[in-house]
């Protein structure tokens, strides 16, 4: 009787195992970015576990990333802008309404004040699609990496380049900033909502996601998540998670 009572635990164990659905979803392989991404997912996990649903957090290149949703190699994308040129681009790309945050975009530069009216040289990731629509009245200069970015315009090959802040906190290598006296824009160039990304085999979780993004918002869990991995980041400024 013990042995059979086992086995029907083990097979009941089994079965709420398997009503669990993985998911992949892509984010952008430089550390910093990475890192983000993957402090907001534990907490939108936490409460994806209440649907049913679990998503792992896979590094790629921006590109390479987004083109592996739209292959339905990979189920989605931790976060993007919902742009006219990244939907066009990738047809098979399905975002979500809701946002998971906003991003404030601040310009970094060698002037006291930049002057937006002239056609400058904007340094900006391969991979990042919205560019294309946003940015149209800059050259854009397309680099692979985060730390390309402190270089070319040490070296006066760029104008300038954007960061991120979410809610307060600007993510950016101050030190390095510092050293080299780039000048960080106080006012938001441009601020826009970051959605979740499925592609069309995978939207058939849309409202699960939903649901989770909406909760971890409400609770406050995505803002300390934020908080955590600006900790992480740059109050001891490792030089190496820019690079």
């Amino acid at each position: 009787m013990k042995l059979i009572y086992s086995l029907i635990l083990l097979l009941c164990s089994t079965l709420v195992l398997a009503e669990v659905t993985h998911l992949k979803f892509t984010a952008d392989s430089s550390p910093s970015v990475f890192v983000i991404s993957n402090e907001i997912y534990k907490e939108i996990n936490k409460e994806l576990k209440k649907e049913g649903l679990q998503i792992s957090v896979v590094k790629r290149p921006l590109l390479r990333g987004v083109q592996e949703v739209n292959y339905a190699e990979l189920d989605g994308d931790v976060g993007r802008s919902k742009t006219k040129a990244l939907l066009d681009e990738f047809p098979n790309l399905r975002p979500l309404d809701e946002s998971i945050i906003k991003i404030k975009y601040l310009t970094i530069s060698k002037a006291k004040k930049l002057d937006t009216s002239k056609k400058l040289k904007y340094g900006v990731l391969r991979g990042v699609i919205g560019a294309k629509d946003i940015m149209t009245k800059f050259e854009k200069v397309y680099l692979r990496t985060e730390k390309q970015k402190y270089e070319m315009l040490k070296n006066n090959r760029i104008d300038f380049f954007m960061v991120k802040k979410f809610n307060d906190r600007a993510f950016y290598n101050k030190e390095y900033a510092d050293k080299n006296k780039f000048i960080l824009g106080k006012r938001p160039y441009i601020e826009l909502d970051v959605v979740p990304i499925l592609n069309h085999k995978s939207i058939i979780h849309k409202d699960k996601l939903t649901r989770a993004v909406k909760r971890a918002k409400k609770s406050g869990a995505i803002d300390k998540a934020i908080e955590r991995a600006y900790q992480m980041l740059i109050r001891p400024q490792e030089k190496s998670k820019f690079n």
